[in-house]
């Protein structure tokens, strides 16, 4: 199973507020500059795109499939079904990056530039991260990673209480280090970078909300 990660910046409205880390690749922007002496000109407006190539999972063991391939270079070559009109066709898609099925969390959470981005907020710039993918490909645990409680069975007139009662819950407490995604990684170092950056020259203001869309049901 895929899941495709999109990450990309554009200006920010308001004015860039005070100074902050350089980037981690300063090759990566170039053109403007910013109030922070680094250029995000390349940056901005761009739209990256990553798939991630989940491992099997224990209940898959001993399945495969002969129609996808990770060709390396960034770029995956799926196979026509051998039962289409011309089944030794072949279709050809590059990416900006692919991560295999041996990836680890920190793995993604680099290769993704969510550190750069981290930058260029700090820069004035509004930046997004996003996973897409069908259910089970991973995208709850790219982004987050926390381990969860297992989901009860609820009988189908069971109060909305009941049900949200019997939903998964994330044990973040005892979630290891290793595990975490995309999300709470970009959330420390973003608090690590506000904190480093000199409060005499510049001040932040963080807000932050968090709602999670379950079974069609939302939760805050």
């Amino acid at each position: 199973p895929l899941q495709t990660a999109a990450s990309s910046m554009v200006p920010a409205p308001s004015s860039p507020p005070g100074p902050v880390l350089p980037l981690n690749d300063p090759s990566e922007a170039a053109g403007s500059s910013h109030g922070d002496g680094k250029d995000y000109s390349e940056m901005g407006g761009r739209v990256r795109v990553m798939v991630r190539i989940r491992p099997l999972l224990e209940s898959e063991s001993g399945k495969t499939t002969k129609l996808l391939r990770d060709d390396g270079n960034d770029s995956i070559a799926l196979q026509a079904h051998p039962e289409s009109l011309d089944p030794s066709k072949q279709y050809q898609f590059s990416f900006d990056k692919i991560f295999g099925g041996s990836a680890t969390q920190r793995d993604v959470y680099e290769g993704c530039g969510a550190q750069n981005l981290i930058q260029a907020v700090l820069a004035g710039f509004n930046a997004t991260i996003f996973a897409y993918g069908q259910t089970g490909s991973g995208k709850t645990y790219s982004m987050e990673g926390f381990e969860y409680t297992t989901t009860q069975n609820v009988q189908s007139n069971a109060s909305s209480t009941e049900k949200r009662a019997a939903m998964p819950r994330a044990q973040i407490s005892r979630t290891q280090s290793e595990r975490l995604g995309i999300m709470p990684r970009t959330l420390r170092d973003l608090f690590a970078a506000v904190s480093r950056a000199p409060k005499s020259e510049g001040q932040f203001v963080l807000r932050c909300s968090y709602v999670q869309i379950y079974n069609e049901q939302v939760l805050d």
